[in-house]
C-alpha cells in the first residue's frame, strides 16, 4: 500500500507519541495484537471513541449539530459539510492531537 508523504509523517508522530505512553506507563501499558492505533494505555479502542470524539470536536469548534461522523462516509457532500471541511483544513493538521482524552 502506498502512503503519501502526509499520511506517513502523521503516522510517525503518533508513533513517537505511543512509545512515549508506552514508557510513561511502563508495567501498566497493555500491548495489543500489533494494532497501530491504541487507546492512551495501549489497549484497544472502543469502537465508539471516535464518534463521541468528533461530536466534542463539533460542538467545541462551533459546527453544526447537523453534521455527523457517519456523514463523512458518503461519496457526496452536503452544504454543512462543505463548511466544515474548509474551516477544518484551514486550522493546519499540526493544531491536531493524536486522539486520546486530553486531546479535546
Amino acid at each position: 500500500m502506498k502512503l503519501s508523504r502526509l499520511a506517513f509523517s502523521l503516522l510517525l508522530e503518533y508513533k513517537e507519541w505511543q512509545d512515549s505512553q508506552r514508557e510513561k506507563l511502563g508495567d501498566q501499558w497493555k500491548e495489543t495484537d500489533g494494532r497501530i492505533f491504541t487507546g492512551d494505555d495501549g489497549g484497544k479502542i472502543h469502537p465508539d471513541s471516535l464518534t463521541r470524539w468528533f461530536k466534542t470536536f463539533i460542538k467545541k469548534h462551533g459546527f453544526s449539530d447537523d453534521i455527523h461522523f457517519h456523514s463523512l462516509r458518503h461519496p457526496y457532500v452536503k452544504p454543512t459539510l462543505k463548511l466544515f471541511f474548509k474551516e477544518f483544513f484551514s486550522m493546519g493538521l499540526n493544531s491536531f492531537q493524536p486522539i486520546q482524552s486530553g486531546a479535546l
